[in-house]
């Protein structure tokens, strides 16, 4: 069975940088959700979790920090990794590489899947 999220090294290095601003305001890692938006249904969500909640798959990065997966949203991640892409210096932002996923909107803003 293939991991829920797979990170690349720019994606941990962000994620780094995330948390050494927010680990000070109570932040124990970050969380990913998949809620219910946009005109293809889905869309991913990352956020900071200020204490460890129930309902959360942690998946520890090769640097240490740990990423909490809502364990309702692994049907829609499964085998999904995340980079961090620069190229567009206007607007980076975290990719998502989900084999699952059939389409997206044409903003980017969601996704469908098999």
């Amino acid at each position: 069975m293939p991991q829920i999220v797979t990170f690349t090294e720019a994606a941990e290095a962000h994620i780094e940088r995330l948390m050494n601003m927010e680990q000070a305001k109570g932040a124990v890692g970050i969380m990913l959700t998949v809620p219910s938006k946009g005109c293809s249904g889905l869309s991913y969500k990352m956020d900071f979790m200020q204490d460890e909640q129930e309902g959360y798959e942690p998946v520890t990065l090769n640097n240490g920090r740990v990423v909490y997966v809502d364990m309702a949203a692994t049907m829609y991640l499964l085998g999904t990794e995340i980079d961090y892409d620069t190229s567009d210096k206007l607007a980076p932002g975290f990719k998502f590489n989900n084999p699952m996923a059939t389409g997206s909107c044409g903003c980017g803003e969601s996704f469908t899947i098999k």
